[in-house]
């Protein structure tokens, strides 16, 4: 034995149905399985706090989701495919008490179409000697 624990439903000899999967290093993913695979709805927490909730396919993170990185202070809620941010979706960064927010279009992981809004506290304009 490895470490890793599931509790759950299997069906010829894999993870099918519902079930919760924590692997020895720690990370733990909780949602539904196909064939041995996360596929469905499921939420995928690492080691360090960071969190992915949302649908996935074929053990990748595809369709709708929510993804947290605690430490930086991000947040991406929209859509992914096979993986990477793909298509609509909003991103929240949050630092130093300011907030960037990005909205619009990803291909491939990336930013596609710009539209964003960035505020910053009052106590940061002004502690500034010049403007943004």
């Amino acid at each position: 034995s490895n470490g890793d624990i599931y509790d759950g439903d299997w069906k010829d000899g894999k993870r099918h149905g519902k079930g919760e999967f924590t692997v020895s290093n720690g990370h733990v993913y909780d949602g539904d399985w196909k064939d041995g695979k996360r596929h469905g709805k499921g939420k995928f927490t690492f080691t360090n706090g960071n969190i992915y909730d949302g649908e996935w396919k074929e053990g990748e993170m595809h369709g709708r989701g929510r993804q947290a990185i605690i430490a930086d202070g991000y947040i991406y809620d929209g859509d992914f495919k096979n993986g990477k941010k793909d298509g609509n979706g909003k991103e929240i960064i949050r630092n130093d008490g300011g907030e960037f927010v990005y909205f619009g279009e990803y291909r491939h992981g990336e930013r596609y179409l710009e539209h964003y809004s960035l505020t910053l506290p009052v106590h940061a304009f002004f502690n500034k000697k010049h403007a943004l």
